[in-house]
């Protein structure tokens, strides 16, 4: 471009009023990037609420689930209890049984000491 061009150039946008158009287009420009901006923040904030609202309900899931947990743990203790007691039962008994066949004295293989091994144990109560 040379020199002429120029000032024809710059006396056109002058006189026409391009000047001032290339002024509104970049404000335009400015307003719509803005909206856009604002729109995109709006839906950030739809996606934030959305995910604060399933985080509740899963934390309240999350709870009522370690809650099951632990009753069942403890349902799984005191069974896992009550058949070590009935077992080691089973194993005091099994060492006192008679050598002999329907005998009518006692013949233990490992002494002959009275062992309570009824069900009537004090600690429990009428629940367990």
């Amino acid at each position: 471009m040379t020199a002429d061009s120029i000032i024809q150039l710059i006396t056109v946008l002058l006189g026409s009023g391009g000047l001032i158009a290339i002024f509104l287009v970049s404000e335009k420009k400015t307003a719509a990037m803005l909206e856009n901006i604002a729109k995109a923040n709006e839906e950030w904030k739809k996606i934030i609420d959305r995910q604060t609202e399933e985080n509740n309900t899963l934390r309240c899931e999350n709870a009522t689930l370690q809650e099951k947990y632990h009753q069942q743990f403890d349902i799984n203790t005191a069974l896992r209890q009550e058949i070590d007691t009935k077992n080691t039962k089973i194993a005091v008994l099994s060492l006192l049984r008679c050598k002999k066949l329907r005998c009518i004295d006692r013949e233990p293989p490992y002494g002959s000491g009275v062992v309570d091994l009824s069900d009537n144990d004090p600690t429990k109560t009428e629940d367990q």
